[in-house]
């Protein structure tokens, strides 16, 4: 009855657990996975695989709070509030001016996009292109969390082809011996380099927890987003430990040993299948990290000038709702 006199007056529908799902996963998947793996399987040879996933597992009981506390309640302003709200609003004012430095990342994030783009045209600009993709993606978010979120949707299904195209290809081409534990190329440093490598990987395996930044605009968050934090938790187990398997699995772990996963993605894949691969793959994987991240880190920032940390008048939304004088700051940042 609620859901029918929402719509009879005129009210968006939030967002649903498909596009939460997709805007955990972009944010989670990021060009962490091609250039992480090869120093792992520098630590520990062929074991990758299961340093990923213990990784993976590891990144799921640091985050489990996340789920708790989202299953509970509703949240404005993303983490901060959590904080706010169980320390206190000195605790969490202190936790949101740190948190709101991660905007020096989005230019991170676009050099990246930037520079991997120039290594397939090597007469595009890196700091121009860079420009260009932050640029795109502070309109995307300037016209709404619900457009943002269909534009990830979009972007997120492309970043899980590329990658699985890598995996099809290259456990077609695993030599043999891939799983034997047996093997010298196994645990390469013994229980030290194993642990190093999961300790390296576990960086990449958290990043879904920023979904409860959306919680505002989910239809059903308390139900939703811990779904939407699990799903991707199952995606990213099963798609990161099937790109170490190939990582380390299709050359010597001496040729792959602290190398970017491109290295291996040559050698197995045709040239217009590793262009689709590192369109699909590694830009595809800033990309999405770069378009949810503005919402993620311009959250807290806007509640707290809500909540008084800030000028009120910075944190003014268009017809959109989005803040339009935050999103400008951090673009301009």
């Amino acid at each position: 009855m609620e859901k029918n006199n929402a719509v009879n007056n005129g009210k968006k529908k939030g967002l649903g657990l498909v596009q939460l799902t997709a805007l955990a996963t972009g944010q989670v998947i990021g060009a962490g996975v091609v250039t992480l793996v090869g120093q792992s399987i520098g630590l520990t040879g062929r074991s990758v695989w299961l340093a990923y996933a213990t990784a993976v597992l590891m990144g799921l009981c640091i985050i489990f709070p996340y789920i708790l506390l989202s299953s509970m309640i509703r949240v404005k302003g993303g983490n901060y509030t959590f904080v706010a709200t169980l320390l206190g609003d000195k605790w969490g004012g202190m936790y949101g001016m740190a948190f709101t430095m991660n905007v020096f990342a989005c230019g991170m994030f676009g050099l990246s996009l930037g520079n991997y783009l120039q290594a397939l045209i090597p007469s595009l600009n890196a700091r121009v292109v860079a420009i260009i993709a932050v640029s795109v993606f502070y309109i995307f978010n300037m016209l709404g969390v619900n457009f943002m979120a269909k534009i990830q949707t979009i972007l997120s299904a492309i970043l899980i082809l590329g990658l699985l195209m890598f995996i099809i290809v290259g456990m077609g081409n695993l030599r043999p011996g891939t799983f034997d534990f047996k093997s010298a190329e196994f645990f390469t440093d013994g229980a030290k380099g194993f642990l190093g490598g999961v300790v390296l990987l576990v960086f990449s395996c958290s990043g879904q927890a920023f979904v409860v930044s959306f919680s505002k605009e989910a239809d059903k968050p308390k139900r939703d987003i811990p779904f939407a934090i699990l799903i991707t938790t199952g995606i990213i187990f099963l798609v990161y430990t099937s790109i170490a398997m190939v990582a380390g699995g299709v050359l010597p772990v001496s040729d792959v040993a602290g190398k970017p996963l491109t290295v291996v993605a040559e050698k197995i894949l045709s040239t217009p299948l590793y262009y689709a691969f590192i369109i699909g793959g590694p830009i595809m994987a800033l990309a999405t990290t770069l378009n949810s991240s503005l919402t993620v880190i311009g959250r807290p920032f806007h509640q707290m000038t809500i909540d008084g940390w800030f000028p009120e008048k910075l944190g003014v939304t268009n017809k959109r709702g989005a803040p339009y004088l935050i999103l400008t700051l951090m673009y301009l940042i």
